[in-house]
């Protein structure tokens, strides 16, 4: 099921900042009730990235733009930061942002840029807090249960040396589905899977040792949780202090954008984007063995009439039903995509030739040319499929799309189901 922007929008308002940033013309969409809720600002203030980089703590500045100057042009895949929002009565507050790049040019450069923004501010001074008590752990061991209790993140402290837990609040039984005295029985691997020779140690404060892990609950469930950890010595002990952060509904945001980044609204197929990654990984994967990839360019015939007579709605039923067809005709380790409109491209791996390849679609072509029953009625569409080999036929991603390109429209102005672009013939020669 798809699920546009502003649906996403109004599903995480009360809980991230979903905002979306497209370059050209400059608009950013980004959830204004959030941000007036920390700020306690007029949020017709916020209309651009600019704008929203004013309030940004002067520290933190740089920071930010850096990294999405970096992430703007590849040379990182997302964005993980804390930065501090300046309000309107000056006072600071925490927030945790993440972006990806949604769309990039040909030349990779960043286009629009999508990601969350959460406030971490009552969590970082309930950290703090924790922590300098943690220190006075000894004099003031009667404040430091009564808050320790009382706080709303699972907490378990453990011996740094054998990863014994030693205590636990109540957040910690309540979340794992443990009670106390089963906890205290058991190590912290237990709980969290962690690698050979790895531990839970920090070097004293709270973001030293902050690792993202699944916390097994009782019920066999698993929660994606963060843990901050800080050290401290109670009588010549060393121990090592847990916060557990529950980030499942932050993941399952971040996985929506992704998917909405990378798959076409309609037919849930790879966009673009995505296709263009999977067809680097083919080639590199086909020089590397020996093998050919088969790129193939399908065009729906007279699906313009198809709307003009039936609706668009009957329409988008045949998109999302050829959709199904297509990855059902090609195996696992194939790909198929939507570039748009009435357009679809399948990359076929691991054929040992040309003459494989044009088998291979043929079979296709029979499973997507069968009538389709809309609405009582029965629709013919047939499509043309325009073919291109890697590396007779193109060395390059965007060669290889071309030449595919000319193939489907040789074959639609022929009447041909399919066509093969001539071996040997590269782009530049077809020009010429």
């Amino acid at each position: 099921m798809s699920v546009s922007m502003q649906e996403l929008f109004s599903l995480f308002q009360r809980h991230f900042g979903t905002w979306v940033y497209t370059f050209q013309p400059g608009i950013l969409n980004y959830s204004p009730a959030w941000l007036g809720n920390i700020l306690a600002t007029d949020e017709s203030e916020i209309r651009s990235p600019r704008a929203f980089l004013r309030l940004v703590h002067v520290r933190d500045r740089a920071k930010l733009i850096k990294k999405l100057r970096l992430l703007c042009h590849g040379d990182i895949a997302k964005i993980e930061c804390e930065l501090r929002l300046v309000c309107a009565d000056t006072t600071n507050h925490r927030i945790e942002i993440r972006a990806i790049a949604a769309e990039r040019d040909e030349h990779g450069i960043a286009t629009c840029i999508c990601g969350t923004t959460a406030s971490v501010h009552a969590r970082t001074l309930q950290e703090e807090a924790l922590y300098d008590l943690c220190q006075k752990l000894q004099s003031s061991e009667t404040r430091y249960r009564a808050l320790l209790n009382d706080a709303k993140s699972p907490i378990i402290v453990m011996d740094a040396d054998s990863g014994t837990i030693e205590d636990v609040n109540n957040a910690a039984s309540t979340v794992t589905g443990y009670p106390r005295a089963e906890l205290f029985s058991m190590v912290m691997r237990d709980l969290v899977e962690m690698a050979e020779g790895e531990s839970y140690v920090g070097k004293g404060r709270r973001d030293d040792a902050i690792k993202e892990r699944n916390l097994k609950c009782k019920s066999g469930m698993q929660i994606a949780v963060e843990i901050s950890c800080s050290n401290v010595s109670v009588q010549d002990r060393n121990l090592t202090q847990c916060i557990i952060h529950d980030v499942s509904l932050r993941k399952r945001t971040e996985a929506t954008l992704r998917h909405m980044a990378s798959h076409d609204p309609l037919t849930g197929l790879p966009n673009r984007n995505l296709l263009a990654e999977h067809l680097e990984k083919a080639m590199h994967n086909a020089g590397t063995h020996g093998h050919i990839v088969a790129v193939c360019f399908v065009d729906l015939n007279k699906f313009k009439e198809i709307n003009d007579v039936f609706g668009h709605d009957v329409g988008d039923t045949i998109l999302k039903n050829f959709a199904a067809r297509l990855m059902g005709a090609i195996r696992k380790s194939d790909t198929a995509a939507r570039l748009g409109g009435d357009e679809f491209i399948f990359i076929l791996e691991e054929l040992p030739d040309s003459a494989a390849a044009t088998k291979v679609v043929k079979k296709i072509i029979q499973r997507l040319n069968i009538p389709y029953g809309v609405e009582g009625r029965s629709i013919d569409v047939h499509c043309s499929i325009g073919i291109s080999i890697y590396p007779h036929t193109g060395s390059t991603p965007l060669e290889l799309l071309q030449n595919a390109d000319k193939a489907m429209y040789h074959a639609k102005k022929n009447a041909l189901d399919y066509y093969l672009w001539p071996e040997g013939k590269h782009t530049e020669e077809a020009t010429g």
